[in-house]
């Protein structure tokens, strides 16, 4: 059973050098665990010294050592000779701590805030997946998540992702799938996770792994979610109901006899 986490949130850019230095190299070590593929340099310019116009760092500690991180990053670009804005994040747990949306709130007030401050210019939210969790997550949670399982991405949307995918200089990865990049961030998994997502029959999950196989290598698939006030009040109550509905079973795990749940489903 895993130690409770306790949750503080980080302005890396009102650091001291020294300080951001120390908490560089505390957060390298617990993203370690995490993942292979990323040495400390350009974990450090990727995550904490990221160039992004605002970055907000959500770690979760266990008995004062770090176990998960959510790094949140605001950029500014332009598309077709318009401004918009973009955010970015990583998000990393420890195997014990990977039940649960441990970052989702911290991430839903990061993007309302950037809503607030946009004056009007689009946002979007832009991921580069290196594990089918963070897709089937956003595929829950968020209105429309392109590319999605019912339908095909429109053209002037691929055209955008590409242009998003060349600003941030991302490389395609060769003989892939449309859309598939290299980012050499690996997931460490053991077998046993690795088999339960080959055999997920969720709909978000086949459409990562089918697009996505070589994810285990590092591969990343680009993910774009179309962001509004709106949206993000529906994805904040979704939340909600997927936490409800794990106190729900939680309860039912103890043995205990809760409201039922019908409604939740």
């Amino acid at each position: 059973m895993s130690t409770r986490a306790i949750a503080e949130i980080v302005d890396p850019h009102r650091m001291s050098t020294a300080a951001r230095e120390a908490f560089t190299d505390e957060l390298y070590a617990a993203h370690c665990e995490i993942f292979s593929g990323v040495d400390r340099k350009a974990f450090a310019k990727y995550v904490v010294s990221s160039p992004a116009q605002r970055t907000r760092i959500q770690v979760f500690r266990a008995q004062g050592r770090i176990v998960g991180y959510a790094a949140f990053h605001v950029f500014e670009r332009e598309l077709e000779g318009r401004p918009c804005l973009v955010v970015r994040s990583e998000v990393g747990l420890l195997p014990a701590y990977r039940r649960g949306t441990r970052f989702g709130w911290f991430l839903i007030r990061e993007t309302l805030r950037v809503l607030r401050a946009s004056r009007g210019r689009p946002v979007w939210g832009l991921s580069c997946a290196t594990n089918p969790a963070t897709y089937r997550t956003l595929a829950r949670h968020t209105d429309q998540v392109w590319p999605c399982s019912d339908r095909s991405t429109p053209p002037q949307l691929e055209q955008l992702m590409g242009s998003l995918a060349e600003q941030f200089g991302l490389v395609p990865v060769q003989g892939a799938a449309s859309g598939v990049y290299h980012v050499g961030w690996k997931t460490r998994q053991d077998e046993q996770e690795i088999r339960q997502w080959e055999r997920s029959e969720e709909p978000a999950s086949r459409l990562y792994l089918s697009r996505n196989p070589g994810y285990p290598q590092g591969h990343g698939m680009l993910i774009l979610v179309p962001i509004s006030a709106a949206g993000m009040g529906r994805t904040a109550l979704r939340l909600c109901a997927t936490q409800l509905r794990r106190r729900v079973r939680r309860l039912r795990a103890l043995g205990a006899t809760p409201v039922p749940s019908s409604s939740l489903s």
